[in-house]
Order: structure tokens, then sequence, then C-alpha cells
């Protein structure tokens, strides 16, 4: 799974049904990372916290730089699965990866339904 995500950027294959499940569940890990931080500053006002608290600032932007690189962390895996599922499909992948970059949620929905070669799996 994380060999798909994260190793070997310039080759590798995926196909459709492992591409779906892996883009789902990068979205849904950003998601339950998003909600325990909510869960979190939550807590902490239940708790009488604010924002004049004693290091609250330091743990605010702690927080923010753990978010931002969630972030970069998904975004990572999720262009390095398209890179693979374009080569999949015989696409061009750096132009495919590029062109994601803007129109995402219809170059997702074209990967996910266009057929690849037999040997992929997924």
């Amino acid at each position: 799974m994380f060999q798909d995500m994260f190793g070997e950027f310039t080759t590798g294959r995926v196909g459709r049904g492992k591409f779906i499940l892996l883009t789902l569940g990068l979205g849904l890990f950003l998601v339950v990372f998003a909600m325990m931080i909510g869960g979190g500053i939550g807590v902490f006002e239940r708790l009488g916290g604010t924002a004049e608290t004693p290091g609250v600032q330091p743990l605010a932007l702690g927080t923010l730089l753990a978010f931002f690189a969630a972030g970069i962390v998904v975004a990572i895996g999720q262009l390095n699965l398209v890179g693979k599922r374009a080569r999949d499909i015989g696409w061009p992948a750096l132009l495919l990866v590029i062109v994601y970059l803007f129109l995402t949620p219809l170059i997702w929905i074209i990967l996910a339904v266009m057929p690849g070669k037999q040997d992929a799996g997924g």
C-alpha cells in the first residue's frame, strides 16, 4: 500500500480498484486527522482554555504545521498514484499529473473508470 503511494515516482502502475481505494484512503486519513485536531481543540475549550492561556500559541502553531505536513504527505501520495494510474492506461504521467493539479475531480473520475492494461492488478 505505502509502496504504491510513496515508492518509486518514475515507474510503476496501479489498477482501477487499487487507485480508487488508495486515493479515498488518503482523503479519509486527512479527514480523520483534521477531526482529531478539532476534537483536541474542543476538549481544550471545554476545559476552560482560551487564546490567552499560557503555551497556547506555540501549540496552535505546532498544530497548524502538523496539519500542513499531513496535507503535503497526502498530496504527494495522490500525485504519485495519478502518475502510476496514467502509466497504466498508456497516458503520459507527467502531463496528467500537471493537469490533475488544476482539474482534480474530473481527472480522478476519468482515471477511476478508464480500463488499464491486463497485468496492472487492482
